[in-house]
């Protein structure tokens, strides 16, 4: 499946949530292109704590270890590749909307970010403003504990 195969299958859809749409290479581009309106949300965390929280989580998929250090660009999966992975994901995110696409990207910490004031500012930038739910904390879980409960990437429809 190519990005833009992935993105073409996904026209129906509105929102975007973990893997494919966050790491594939390719993707964040093409929806960019495709979507001359579309808003993208970075999230973003203490690399130390994020390190801690995707240990945690390869260590629950031990058999996907490769897989994911594939889907991270950090091979071998190790904690200083893994960071400066996630971090010049970041850098290539913010170098995307530069300039005069700045208005389509937010990015968050969802970990230190005050939960009610995070969805406020979600729902602006998303132009939801009067949807009741941006009333409601934002929900912030720690990721580090992860209980061994099954994981699904989303792509919610219209």
């Amino acid at each position: 499946l190519t990005p833009t195969d992935l993105v073409h299958a996904s026209r129906d859809c509105y929102a975007f949530e973990d893997h494919p749409w966050c790491c594939m290479t390719g993707v964040a581009e093409e929806l960019k292109a495709r979507r001359p309106d579309a808003r993208f949300v970075l999230t973003v965390r203490d690399p130390e704590a994020w390190w801690a929280s995707v240990h945690n989580w390869v260590a629950l998929k031990a058999p996907r270890r490769a897989e994911y250090a594939a889907l991270l660009h950090a091979e071998p999966l190790r904690k200083d590749t893994a960071i400066a992975a996630v971090q010049a994901h970041n850098a290539h995110v913010r170098g995307m909307f530069r300039g005069k696409d700045a208005w389509r990207l937010i990015e968050v910490n969802v970990m230190e970010e005050d939960g009610a004031a995070l969805s406020r500012k979600l729902c602006a930038f998303l132009n939801l403003t009067d949807e009741p739910r941006c009333e409601r904390a934002f929900p912030q879980k720690n990721a580090a504990a992860y209980a061994g409960a099954p994981h699904r990437a989303r792509a919610r429809r219209r």
